[in-house]
């Protein structure tokens, strides 16, 4: 008996941890120095948490930013990246990426470390497929996937239920029948879509 409430307590305590290490990552952006020159970042590694690096015509993920292992939020919109390195699993403190307004086409098996993921911003990309593991970021709370050739199939979103605020679905190719079944089973949810136009 105290074995399995020992157990409970060990279990219970790191979920907390986890939730509350999750939760500050995000609080801690909002106060703290933002980086916009991979030059000035790579200077102080240990020391960046925040990296905006939009409108740099980047076509290749810059394989130095896997040295800030500090990182909690990186925006990389608005170039023309084709793919994110699997090196992107390294980055394990992030709770925030924006890659949105490139030309991404999947996202790598290694993404799934990124447990503290809170904020995916992806729009505007050429997104075909959400692997499974995408679906098991628990701490997930907005989701912009809008203006991707996805399907976004609702036996794998409602995994998101517990903490998805947030989804823009908008100019996917999510079906009208497939975006109310998610609006009925994310009623908690933020959604925005388009319906589908059947003009000749």
């Amino acid at each position: 008996m105290l074995t399995k409430m020992l157990l409970f307590s060990i279990v219970f305590i790191k979920l907390f941890a986890m939730q509350a290490e999750a939760q500050s990552c995000i609080s801690e952006v909002e106060n703290i120095k933002v980086y916009k020159s991979l030059g000035e970042a790579l200077k102080e590694p240990d020391s960046v948490k925040v990296l905006v690096l939009r409108r740099n015509r980047f076509r290749d993920f810059p394989e130095e930013i896997y040295s800030l292992t500090n990182l909690v939020k990186i925006d990389i919109s608005r170039n023309r990246i084709s793919e994110i390195p699997e090196g992107i699993g390294n980055l394990k403190n992030l709770c925030e990426v924006n890659f949105s307004r490139n030309r991404i086409n999947s996202l790598p098996d290694t993404f799934e470390n990124l447990k503290n993921l809170k904020i995916i911003n992806l729009s505007d990309n050429k997104i075909e497929y959400l692997p499974e593991f995408f679906f098991q970021l628990k701490q997930l709370e907005r989701l912009d996937i809008f203006s991707n050739p996805v399907k976004i199939n609702p036996k794998e979103i409602i995994k998101l239920s517990e903490t998805i605020k947030y989804l823009d679905i908008r100019n996917t190719y999510t079906s009208d029948f497939d975006r109310q079944e998610i609006s009925e089973l994310l009623k908690n949810t933020e959604i925005k879509y388009t319906r589908s136009c059947n003009c000749h």
